[in-house]
């Protein structure tokens, strides 16, 4: 394996670690939002919101990376490739590698699924303060007729 193609490997494996990190503090914002919605606290969401932006683009730098490791030793970006540069790596480095790599999949997988959750929280906030700001259809303020 060419020197180039090791130090595409090695960047691909390193980068797994630090998004653990930000995947576990997005995952912590994303709980945190949850509850503000149901705590109706508007200023302490917009910024719990901000704080996730910059996780956000982290995160998605992150996985260009590896995109772009992947494709700089001729693979595509899937899990098959994921597992053929692991098959390549030293036995303990591989072990810690695949350990690794099973944490950080399951954090997007609970982030996604938190996400999805907040996000229908967020949908019937909006649809509780649009009842509550919106007169009802069915109520006439406009009484003149009677």
């Amino acid at each position: 394996m060419g020197s180039a193609h090791s130090q595409h490997i090695r960047a691909f494996v390193q980068s797994i670690s630090p998004d653990i990190r930000l995947y576990r503090q997005l995952l912590q914002l994303l709980q945190t939002q949850k509850s503000l919605y149901l705590t109706f606290d508007g200023d302490a969401l917009n910024q719990n919101l901000r704080e996730q932006i910059p996780l956000y683009q982290k995160l998605q730098e992150s996985a260009s990376l590896r995109t772009a490791c992947l494709k700089s030793v001729k693979l595509p970006a899937d899990e098959h490739s994921v597992k053929r540069i692991f098959a390549v790596l030293p036995p303990a480095l591989k072990n810690q590698a695949e350990k690794q790599w099973a944490v950080l999949s399951t954090l997007i997988h609970q982030c996604h699924a938190q996400n999805q959750e907040n996000g229908q929280c967020s949908a019937q906030f909006h649809e509780m303060l649009t009842q509550l700001t919106q007169p009802s259809p069915t109520y006439d303020t406009n009484l003149n007729g009677l």
